[in-house]
């Protein structure tokens, strides 16, 4: 009797095992990749939302009708040595008879006359940059007048709708030419010596 035996060779057994091994390892390369993928696409649309973000900052601020939040307190440390107009770096505001003369950076000709109910929309808008000292102004009226006074009291109407609005924003106010003067001449009076005059005695004045 002849008995046959059927071989069975290993290799296509173990050969289909290290596809299965190679297949896993495909499987979980493709994985990490796609992993790596996101990550890297969830880390850029991150950054660009930071980058992003002080507009849209700006950009809430204006829509709620106050300044941008990283807009500070007026700093005096900051301005309290100039005593020209033109060394102002904040907005500068003139009151005019027929409206408001707004000199700030940020503005396409560098100023612009508004009326004053646009002031509020007009400093919001402002870029953070026009504000290096924080949150002041400085403000005076126009300095030619009509020769006969008739534009004294539409001023005056104007620079209290003004002062108003400027105190709804914190807005600190530093008054010229009146501000300069009085900083030049506390400027002067530190420089001066100081004498006291309980030691002064004129020629009429008879001896103790």
């Amino acid at each position: 009797m002849c008995w046959c035996t059927a071989s069975i060779a290993p290799e296509p057994i173990v050969q289909n095992r290290y596809d299965l091994l190679g297949a896993g390892c495909r499987s979980r390369w493709h994985l990490m990749t796609n992993i790596m993928c996101g990550a890297a696409l969830l880390l850029t649309i991150c950054t660009a939302n930071v980058l992003a973000g002080w507009p849209l900052l700006q950009n809430d601020a204006v829509q709620a009708g106050q300044l941008s939040s990283r807009i500070g307190p007026g700093d005096p440390q900051r301005y309290e040595s100039i005593r020209d107009a033109k060394d102002w770096q904040n907005p500068y505001l003139v009151i005019r008879r027929d409206g408001i003369e707004v000199i700030a950076k940020g503005l396409p000709s560098g100023r612009q006359t508004i009326a004053s109910t646009d002031l509020r929309r007009t400093l919001v808008a402002l870029p953070v940059t026009a504000w290096p000292y924080g949150r002041v102004v400085a403000l005076q009226d126009i300095g030619i007048r009509a020769s006969d006074r008739s534009d004294e009291q539409p001023i005056a109407d104007i620079r209290n709708v003004t002062l108003a609005i400027l105190k709804t924003l914190q807005i600190t106010v530093e008054r010229w030419p009146s501000w300069v003067t009085k900083r030049i001449t506390a400027l002067n009076q530190n420089l001066e010596p100081r004498t006291s005059t309980q030691h002064l005695r004129t020629e009429n004045q008879e001896p103790l």
